[in-house]
């Protein structure tokens, strides 16, 4: 997708290689540290798609050359709730946090379609 060799991703996120005058040492991971390499990733992965998003979006909102543009401001509005992505399981203060986070998306649509 994103025009990486699949091969050469895996050997990042597993390996650590130190280059010296005369050799090449190849120090491989741990389980965990792989793991959090790959998380890493993923995170940076995520922050520069959704920005890139919305670079697009206001990119495509503001053309002056739109027709919609001389009328009224167009707007598209943007929650991203951060929360149980570090957890394999939830529990009742993550279904607490997830119903507030759906009571919040609600008021934010309502307000969003008041306006």
């Amino acid at each position: 997708m994103f025009g990486v060799n699949s091969d050469l991703i895996m050997e990042c996120l597993t390996t650590m290689t130190t280059l010296t005058r005369n050799e090449r040492v190849i120090r491989k991971f741990s389980l965990q540290s792989s793991q959090d390499a790959r998380d890493a990733l993923s995170k940076h992965l995520y922050a520069r798609l959704f920005s890139w998003l919305i670079g697009k979006i206001n990119e495509t909102l503001n053309n002056p050359y739109s027709s919609q543009s001389y009328h009224h401001v167009v707007e598209i509005g943007l929650l991203d709730i951060y929360g149980f992505e570090h957890f394999e399981l939830n529990s009742f203060e993550q279904l607490c946090i997830n119903l507030a986070n759906e009571q919040i998306q609600f008021f934010f649509n309502q307000v969003n379609r008041q306006e």
